[in-house]
C-alpha cells in the first residue's frame, strides 16, 4: 500500500493542493517546487518519496505566503527564479472591510436555523463598533496609524509624526477566537454575563499579554476605549496608564451609571428569524445597493431624459437615502425621541424619579413580525423607557403626506385585547 504525501496526491486525483506560509519554507524547498511549475497534464514527475506520478486534469498548486517585510523579518525571500513565476500570478489580498467583518461575525454567531439571540444594542452597536476597531487597528499596523486615530488617542506629537503598531494586530482570526469562546460560554450554560462584559474580558486577556510592548498596548487600549469598550473593566487591571478611559464617550457622558446601563442593554437578548437578521443594517450597505437599483432604473440625474415625475424623483432620491440612513440609527432615534417621550411621561403623570430611572432604548422592529401578545404579558418594569418603531415609517415627512394617510375604522374591535388591535390590517388597504 503506498501512501502520497499531498503533493503527489493533488496530481494523482486532478486537484489543487494549497502550500500555506510558502515563504517560511527553507529556499532549495521552495527551488524543488519550482521544477513542477512548468509541468503539463499527462507529465510524468519524480516526487521525492512517492516516485514517479503522472499529472491528472485538474491539478493546480496554491500558495499563501506573508511577504518578508519589515513587519515579517523572519520570512524567507523569494529567489529571483521563484519570484518570477508568481510576477503574472498573484493576488493581494487585503484585511476584511468593516461592512464584511460584521456579516462574518453574524454568520459565525447564527443559529443552526438562522436565528440569532443577542441583543439589538450589541447587533446595532457593540458589533458594528468592534468591526471598525479591527479596521483602525489593522491600519495602524500595516500602515500609518489614521492622522484622526492618532490624534483622538493622543499618539500624534507637535510635528504631525504618530506611532503605528509593531507586532499588536487583531485580525479576523482574532475575533474567530473570540466568538469561540462566547458560543462554548453559551452552550455550556455557563452565561452570567452580557456579551458587552465578554468582549471587556477578553481584549483584557489580550491587553496583558506582555509579549507585545507598552506602547502597543497602550495604543490598542485607547482604540477600544474610543469605541466604547473597556468600560467595565478597572485601569490597574490592564496595568495601563488611567487616561486611557478619558476616550471613553459612553462613560463621559452617563457617568457612573455607564456600567450598569451597558450591562442592561447588552443583557437585553432578543431571539431574532432569519428575516430580522437580514434586515439588519449598521454600515447603511443595504440602503446604497436599494438606492443604486432605483437610480439605475430612473437614470442619471443630469439627463434630460423621462418624464417630470422621474426628474424630481432623481433629485430627491441623494437627499432623501442620507436621511433615511440615520432615520434607523438607534443613537439617532434615542436622541430625537428622548424630549418627547419624557414630555409624554409627565402627561401620563408618571413621577420625575421613574423619569430619571428610565432606560429610553429604541427597537427597530418590522411589526408584520411582532409578537404582541407576548409583549402584552411583557411587564417587567425594569423595561420602563423601552418603545419599538417601524423601520419603514422613520424618515417619513409626515406633513407632506397627510393627505394620504389612511385611518383604519377600528370600531369592530372596541373591547378587544390590546394585542389584537395591534396585530389589526384592514385587508382591503395595503398599508
Amino acid at each position: 500500500m503506498e501512501i502520497y504525501g499531498p503533493l503527489a496526491k493533488a496530481m494523482i486525483d486532478g486537484k489543487a493542493v494549497i502550500f500555506d506560509e510558502f515563504t517560511a519554507l527553507p529556499k532549495e524547498q521552495m527551488v524543488f517546487i519550482k521544477g513542477v511549475f512548468n509541468a503539463k497534464v499527462g507529465d510524468r514527475i519524480n516526487i521525492v518519496g512517492n516516485g514517479i506520478v503522472e499529472i491528472a486534469p485538474g491539478f493546480q498548486m496554491i500558495f499563501t505566503a506573508n511577504l518578508k517585510s519589515e513587519k515579517n523579518p523572519e520570512r524567507q525571500d523569494l529567489p529571483p527564479e521563484i519570484a518570477r513565476e508568481f510576477e503574472q500570478n498573484n493576488l493581494e489580498v487585503k484585511y476584511t472591510k468593516p461592512d464584511e467583518a460584521y456579516d462574518i461575525m453574524l454568520s459565525r454567531l447564527l443559529n443552526r436555523d438562522g436565528s440569532i439571540d443577542m441583543s439589538f444594542y450589541d447587533l446595532n452597536t457593540t458589533l458594528p463598533n468592534l468591526c471598525k476597531v479591527m479596521s483602525e487597528i489593522q491600519e495602524s499596523y500595516t500602515n500609518e496609524t489614521d492622522k484622526e486615530v492618532a490624534r483622538r488617542a493622543g499618539v500624534m506629537d507637535a510635528s504631525g509624526k504618530v506611532y503605528s503598531l509593531k507586532k499588536f494586530v487583531m485580525t479576523q482570526g482574532s475575533v474567530e477566537a473570540i466568538l469561540s469562546s462566547w458560543l462554548i460560554e453559551k452552550q455550556t450554560g455557563r452565561q452570567e454575563r452580557s456579551f458587552a462584559e465578554f468582549l471587556d474580558e477578553r481584549f483584557k486577556t489580550a491587553l496583558t499579554f506582555k509579549e507585545y510592548s507598552k506602547e502597543d498596548r497602550v495604543l490598542v487600549a485607547k482604540i477600544l476605549a474610543s469605541k466604547g469598550f473597556l468600560l467595565t473593566l478597572d485601569p490597574k487591571e490592564l496595568d495601563l496608564p488611567e487616561d486611557i478611559f478619558r476616550l471613553n464617550a459612553i462613560k463621559a457622558i452617563r457617568g457612573e451609571d455607564a456600567v450598569t446601563e451597558l450591562q442592561k442593554e447588552s443583557g437585553e437578548v432578543k431571539h431574532l428569524t432569519l428575516k430580522e437578521v437580514a434586515m439588519l443594517d449598521p454600515f447603511g450597505k443595504r440602503a446604497e445597493i436599494l438606492k443604486g437599483q432605483a437610480e439605475a432604473l430612473l437614470g442619471d440625474e443630469e439627463t434630460e431624459k423621462g418624464d417630470d415625475f422621474s426628474k424630481n424623483l432623481r433629485k430627491k432620491l441623494k437627499g432623501k437615502s442620507r436621511k433615511n440612513q440615520e432615520a434607523l440609527n438607534p443613537e439617532s432615534i434615542k436622541t430625537e425621541f428622548s424630549s418627547f417621550l419624557i414630555e409624554t411621561y409627565k402627561i401620563w403623570s408618571i413621577s420625575d424619579e421613574e423619569i430619571k430611572n428610565a432606560v429610553i432604548r429604541p427597537e427597530i422592529i418590522d411589526p408584520k413580525t411582532e409578537d404582541y401578545k407576548a409583549r402584552q404579558n411583557d411587564v417587567d418594569v425594569s423595561k420602563f423607557g423601552e418603545f419599538t418603531l417601524n423601520p419603514d415609517t422613520q424618515g417619513l415627512d409626515f406633513e407632506a403626506l397627510k393627505d394620504k394617510i389612511f385611518i383604519p375604522d377600528l370600531s369592530s374591535l372596541i373591547g378587544r385585547p390590546l394585542s389584537e388591535v395591534a396585530k389589526y390590517r384592514n385587508p382591503s388597504h395595503p398599508f
